[in-house]
């Protein structure tokens, strides 16, 4: 999260997959013992709140998805509403799957989605070696069912693009709610 933060997304895409890879290529041999709960928590945190930037206090979202990344699409519970994020290279969304509106800001811009009305913003939300190019942060606040536009246009995934579901059994409820 920190190396995020900091614009080193790089350094924390190889930190998430050392974290992935300790129980997916069982590189302390000791997978059979079970999962290693601790690394599983911390991958999940390098995805949700560094990569997706999510912060609880707010609901505030500062996405960027990893360079190797295709999507990136996790729930969230939040004050009784279930918000899945789904992060692409262009594009993010922000759509209630049952519960109440879900009111918050994509980086600093704020945004209210509903069931059945989801919010998206296009711009540009990938890494690549350099430094990020987005300008997602001018773009002007959104409503309910818009798609709020940046620069650059908007694209979708094309069929069989790999993903990286950040979801846990059941959905994650944030601290304090």
């Amino acid at each position: 999260m920190a190396a995020v933060d900091v614009g080193k997304y790089r350094t924390a895409e190889e930190y998430l997959v050392d974290a992935v890879a300790l129980d997916l290529a069982d590189t302390a041999g000791n997978l059979g013992d079970g999962v290693h709960v601790a690394s599983a928590g911390g991958t999940w945190m390098a995805l949700v709140q560094g990569f997706a930037g999510y912060r609880w206090r707010g609901t505030r979202f500062n996405p960027m998805l990893p360079t190797r990344g295709r999507r990136l699409r996790f729930p969230l519970r939040i004050r009784g509403s279930v918000l899945e994020v789904s992060i692409e290279p262009r594009r993010v969304t922000y759509a209630v799957l049952s519960g109440p509106p879900v009111s918050g800001h994509h980086r600093d811009v704020p945004f209210t989605a509903a069931q059945g009305s989801p919010v998206s913003f296009t711009g540009v939300f990938q890494t690549s070696d350099g430094a990020p190019t987005d300008d997602g942060a001018s773009a002007p606040a959104a409503s309910a069912g818009t798609t709020v536009s940046s620069a650059t246009g908007s694209s979708t995934a094309s069929p069989g693009t790999t993903s990286l579901d950040a979801t846990s059994p059941g959905t994650t409820k944030a601290p304090g709610r």
